[in-house]
């Protein structure tokens, strides 16, 4: 996620991508507080409920993570490449695990205090944060957990991403080592490379099989202990897609390959969307295996039309650097780590005094609010680190 390409890279599109889709990150963390289905669970929540949000929730949930692991795999050979194994271990711990460990540490407790708070209950404060620094250094009895129960389970919110990838790339680091020291990969560079279609074809099934296996056996729970989070059903597909990502460079696809009208994979994704979340409350029942199979081939299949398209469109239409797409894409990686607790705060505010009293006019607002808000204080991060580094090398 935190890889950067040269402007003058035709891979540039992925600057823009990741940018792209970490903004609609932060607006389907918006949304859900406006969504009919997340009173019970979400972080703060608005007494306005509009279906524009539920669509929003429901098709975002779809696509943006599995994008989001495909971006991080694509470029994850070409930097294990230019390190030694330990040397991109200790990349990936700078990049990801630390920023992990102080979000976890420094900006989550916060959201444990805004939770009490907008639900106008008493608490002091200092046992809320005891309370989640000991949560996070003791191991929970049962770390298969339902989250859609209440908002006071432990937490790691967004941040459960970085500290699964940092892991997906431990567990590539060990397949190369073990690939290399068995031998099992082929030397020679010319050799056949895999039918893409057929790549696709397998990713959407093993994906498909996968999430139908585990929602089969533990529905929509999450696996929590203090380092390690994620929502079961979703990890086999999330691995697929990372794997694609890799696959996806190696054999040069995103160079040598090109669509005519991307936009058509997008659009026929958009359309298909709220048929398949139409489907989706009928997940809440007793469905059969076979059921759950056909949902989840649905799903990913939506979800690789919209990947290729989103990525074919960005490639054809947004391959350049602009003084805008600079800023954001700069600053996407800061905006991911800080923006739930701006979003939090300001859903707070307008919850309380109800200024707009529109919740597409609230969503709207609080989106430019909070990504402006978000780069600001992570550039004046950057800017404070930078004379902070200038002056200890100056003495």
């Amino acid at each position: 996620m935190t890889a950067d390409i040269r402007k003058t890279d035709n891979l540039y599109f992925f600057n823009n991508a990741r940018s792209f889709i970490v903004i609609l990150v932060v607006m389907l963390h918006i949304a859900l507080a406006y969504s009919g289905f997340t009173k019970q669970w979400w972080i703060v929540v608005s007494d306005k409920s509009t279906i524009i949000a539920d669509i929003i929730c429901g098709a975002f949930d779809i696509f943006l993570m599995p994008i989001l692991f495909f971006i991080s795999g694509f470029f994850t050979s070409s930097s294990y490449d230019r390190e030694t194994p330990l040397g991109f271990i200790r990349k990936k711990l700078k990049a990801l695990y630390i920023p992990w460990f102080a979000g976890v540490i420094l900006l989550n407790p916060f959201l444990v205090i805004i939770i009490r708070i907008a639900r106008s209950e008493d608490s002091d404060w200092f046992s809320l944060i005891v309370s989640y620094c000991l949560k996070f250094i003791n191991l929970p009895l049962n770390p298969i957990q339902d989250r859609t129960l209440n908002p006071y389970f432990f937490s790691h919110y967004h941040l459960w991403y970085l500290s699964l990838l940092f892991y997906f790339f431990i567990g590539y680091t060990l397949f190369r080592i073990t690939s290399q020291y068995f031998r099992l990969t082929p030397c020679n560079s010319n050799r056949k490379k895999t039918n893409v279609f057929l790549h696709i074809i397998s990713v959407i099934t093993l994906s498909a099989i996968g999430y139908s296996v585990m929602y089969f056996i533990f529905k929509d729970s999450w696996f929590v202990v203090s380092i390690l989070q994620f929502q079961i059903s979703r990890i086999l597909p999330y691995m697929c897609f990372f794997i694609f990502g890799i696959s996806t460079y190696k054999n040069g696809w995103l160079t040598n390959l090109t669509f005519r009208f991307p936009e058509l994979l997008i659009a026929a994704g958009v359309f298909l969307t709220p048929v398949l979340l139409f489907f989706t409350g009928y997940m809440a029942g007793a469905l059969s295996f076979a059921g759950i199979f056909m949902y989840g081939l649905c799903r990913y299949t939506i979800c690789m039309l919209m990947l290729i398209g989103f990525l074919f469109t960005l490639k054809k239409y947004f391959n350049k650097v602009t003084s805008f797409n600079r800023i954001i894409n700069r600053s996407s990686f800061g905006l991911y780590i800080v923006h739930l607790n701006v979003v939090a705060f300001l859903l707070f505010l307008f919850s309380r005094h109800g200024w707009l009293n529109n919740p597409i006019g609230e969503m709207i607002i609080i989106m430019i609010l909070s990504t402006t808000i978000g780069i600001v204080l992570y550039s004046g991060y950057l800017k404070i680190k930078h004379l902070i580094i200038y002056y200890l090398l100056r003495r």
